[in-house]
């Protein structure tokens, strides 16, 4: 199994980047401690002043088994016979 990684972008005001990503610590944090989680960060895009980047890296996850034909797998997703259930 693969390292799990999970890449975000938020799109914010460019006056109100720095306070979205200060405000974030705490989430960061929280991430961090969870079982798992290898990397959690938001920080401000160098180049681009209205964007804010998510990173997180997570240890590999076994999908887990939901009652019934259709498993969720570690994301939240749902598959059946292998196409996504919405």
């Amino acid at each position: 199994m693969a390292t799990v990684i999970v890449q975000g972008v938020f799109s914010v005001d460019s006056k109100e980047r720095d306070r979205f990503v200060e405000t974030s610590v705490d989430t960061m944090r929280s991430s961090r401690q969870e079982e798992g989680c290898l990397e959690y960060v938001i920080d401000a895009d160098p180049l681009d002043p209205e964007r804010a980047v998510l990173s997180e890296r997570w240890e590999p996850m076994e999908p887990t088994p939901t009652p019934g034909t259709a498993e969720e797998c570690a994301f939240g997703c749902r598959h059946k016979a292998g196409s996504p259930e919405r």
